[in-house]
C-alpha cells in the first residue's frame, strides 16, 4: 500500500522517505473513514514526524485506488526504554467557561489555532463567580493549547506508531448553538451545523431529505458531531436511519439507508463477494451495506427469518488481511 501525507493547508504533499506499514484502518456508517493506525520503522529524524500532526493523510491500495483518508492525530515514538507520544485529543485552544452569572467569551491561542485549527472546550462552573471563571479559563488554555505529550514504557516495541482519524471527527471540535424555535427539516439542520462547525469540511451534499422537521434550538453545550448524529439517528419519514460520510474531497454526503436487500454475500470462509460471485478484496473495507450469509436459508418457520445483516462498521487488519465486522 501507498501512504501520502499533505501539508496542513492542503496545498501539496509532504516528501517523506519512510518505511511505513498499515496496521489497520476502519470505516463507519456514520462518518465514513473512521480510524487508521500506521507503523513506521525508526529513522534518524524520527522527531520530525511530530510535525505531521493534523496533516491530511491518504492510504492507497495495491490497485492504486484510495482506501482511507483523514488526518494524523497522534504520534508515538520509541526512545530508549520509553515511548514518547504527542497527540491532539486533549488539545484545546478556544476555552469558554459558564459561571454563576453567565458565560465568558472564548479565550484563544492564536498560534495553536493557526497550527491545528480551532478546537473548542466548554467548562461548566455554574457556581463560581465570574472572576474565578476567567482565571480558570486562562489556566486551562495555558495547559491545553499545545499537543499533549505522553510517556510510557516501550514494551520492546521499536516501531513508531501513528494514529489517524477521519475528517468526520473534526465536527466534534466546535460547539453549536441555535436560538431558533421554529421547526426546520432535519437534513437542513445538519447542513447548517456542518457549515457552522466544519472548519475542514468543504460542503454538504444531501442526497435524500429526512422529511422530518424538528425544533433546531441548541444551547451550545455540546459539539456539532453529537447533534448531527442525533439527527441522523432520528431517521427519515420512511422509518429508515439517515447515514453520512465524508468523501476524499471533504464533502459530507447525507443519505437515507437503502432498503433491506442483500448487496453482498458473506461466504463461510469470511470473504465477501458481489452478487455476481466476484470476491471483494478485504482492503476495500466495505461498510454501510447489506450482506446475506451464503448457504444460510432465509426462511425457517413463521417469522423466524434470517434477514440480511447491515455492516455498520468495518475494519481492515493488515497482519492477517481480514475484514472484521
Amino acid at each position: 500500500m501507498n501512504i501520502v501525507f499533505y501539508n496542513r493547508d492542503f496545498t501539496g504533499t509532504v516528501p517523506l522517505n519512510l518505511d511505513i506499514q498499515i496496521e489497520r484502518y476502519s470505516h463507519a456508517m456514520i462518518g465514513g473513514p473512521d480510524t487508521a493506525t500506521l507503523k513506521i520503522r525508526p529513522t534518524s529524524d524520527k522527531w520530525e514526524l511530530t510535525k505531521l500532526l493534523r496533516c491530511p493523510v491518504e492510504i492507497y491500495g495495491e490497485d492504486g485506488s484510495l482506501k482511507w483518508w483523514g488526518y494524523v492525530d497522534r504520534v508515538v515514538i520509541p526512545h530508549g526504554k520509553i515511548r514518547v507520544g504527542l497527540g491532539l485529543d486533549e488539545l484545546y485552544n478556544s476555552i469558554s467557561v459558564k459561571h454563576q452569572s453567565g458565560t465568558t467569551s472564548a479565550a484563544l491561542d492564536a498560534q495553536s489555532v493557526g497550527e491545528y485549527g480551532t478546537k473548542e472546550y466548554f467548562i461548566d462552573l455554574s457556581n463560581a463567580p465570574e472572576a474565578d471563571a476567567v482565571a480558570f479559563r486562562a489556566t486551562y488554555l495555558e495547559t491545553h493549547k499545545y499537543a499533549v505529550p505522553e510517556l510510557e514504557l516501550s514494551g520492546g516495541n521499536d516501531d513508531i506508531i501513528m494514529e489517524c482519524y477521519g475528517w468526520w471527527k473534526t465536527l466534534s471540535w466546535k460547539y453549536y448553538a441555535d436560538p431558533s424555535t421554529d421547526p426546520v427539516e432535519n437534513t437542513t439542520q445538519i447542513t447548517n451545523m456542518v457549515t457552522s462547525c466544519g472548519q475542514f469540511i468543504r460542503g454538504v451534499v444531501v442526497h435524500d431529505e429526512a422529511g422530518l422537521a424538528t425544533t433546531p434550538t441548541r444551547d451550545g453545550s455540546n459539539n456539532a458531531q453529537v447533534y448531527i448524529t442525533e439527527l441522523l439517528n432520528a431517521g427519515s419519514m420512511n422509518a429508515r436511519p439517515m447515514l453520512a460520510y465524508v468523501d476524499k474531497d471533504r464533502y459530507v454526503h447525507v443519505y437515507e439507508r437503502v432498503i433491506e436487500t442483500a448487496e453482498y454475500i458473506m461466504r463461510d470462509d469470511g470473504n465477501l463477494e458481489t452478487l455476481l460471485g466476484k470476491i471483494v478484496q478485504p482492503e476495500n473495507c466495505v461498510c454501510a451495506a447489506w450482506v446475506q450469509v451464503k448457504g444460510v436459508p432465509d426462511f425457517m418457520a413463521g417469522i423466524s427469518v434470517m434477514r440480511p445483516f447491515f455492516i455498520d462498521r468495518a475494519e481492515y487488519v493488515e497482519e492477517d488481511a481480514e475484514g472484521l465486522f
